[in-house]
């Protein structure tokens, strides 16, 4: 990947806001822990990753991303001597993993991960790799973003594009397979809680950086996308 550092770090303020609120309340909850092992799931520039060895006080951390573009930015700008980056697709295979990674077998004390969950196709393999590297007592502080359905509230829009459009699954459903997961891996919910935040994002930041997430994460649900591209991009710009 490629990108205007200045420019693509400023667009994700909200990013950082939301992982920021989730680094608070650990530090709430837990104020004087100590951790050994950090594992930051989709660390992206480091921003966060750099957040957590300043405010926790842990003797390892792992960024990890599938994007090599921005990993490498992090070990640029990012970077603390307690800090290592990886590039690293967590939903793969056990053995296709970073030797570096699976030396951390049984050895991570906190998984961390902001807005990348929902990312994750192969959720079910992600959750058994995190799963191996937890150690006994081991957490997860998530926060999961939720693929929103552009039609609620829109039904005439559904049925202009009926039959090139798969339902969204509701906010519920899209929890429960996480909460299925956790179920799985004998994980237990700790706490849990669905955040709704309005923002006021700037239009060239929305427009360059937002609305391709937002269609990415979409697109799935789509029988054939680019046959609708262009006029789903402009429902999208003019629904938000």
């Amino acid at each position: 990947m490629e990108f205007n550092d200045t420019e693509y770090i400023n667009s994700l303020f909200i990013f950082k806001d939301r992982a920021t609120k989730l680094l608070n309340k650990i530090v709430t909850d837990t104020p004087d822990k100590k951790y050994d092992t950090i594992v930051d799931i989709g660390c992206g520039t480091g921003v966060v990753t750099q957040m957590l060895a300043h405010r926790l006080m842990v003797d390892h951390i792992y960024g990890i991303d599938i994007d090599s573009g921005v990993i490498e930015f992090a070990k640029h700008t990012h970077n603390e001597s307690n800090i290592q980056y990886i590039n690293q697709d967590i939903s793969a295979e056990w053995y296709e993993l970073a030797p570096g990674l699976r030396a951390l077998e049984g050895r991570v004390s906190l998984v961390f991960s902001s807005a990348c969950f929902q990312w994750i196709d192969n959720k079910r393999n992600a959750m058994k790799n995190i799963y191996r590297l937890l150690k006994n007592g081991g957490k997860i502080c998530a926060d999961i973003m939720q693929i929103p359905d552009l039609f609620e509230g829109f039904p005439d829009m559904y049925e202009k594009f009926t039959g090139n459009i798969q339902n969204i699954p509701t906010k519920v459903q899209q929890m429960n397979v996480w909460s299925d997961l956790f179920q799985e891996f004998n994980l237990k919910i700790i706490s849990q809680e669905f955040i709704l935040e309005n923002h006021t994002i700037p239009e060239k930041a929305f427009i360059d950086h937002f609305m391709p997430m937002l269609i990415c994460l979409w697109a799935k649900y789509w029988i054939d996308y680019s046959k609708v591209r262009d006029e789903v991009q402009h429902l999208i710009y003019e629904r938000s």
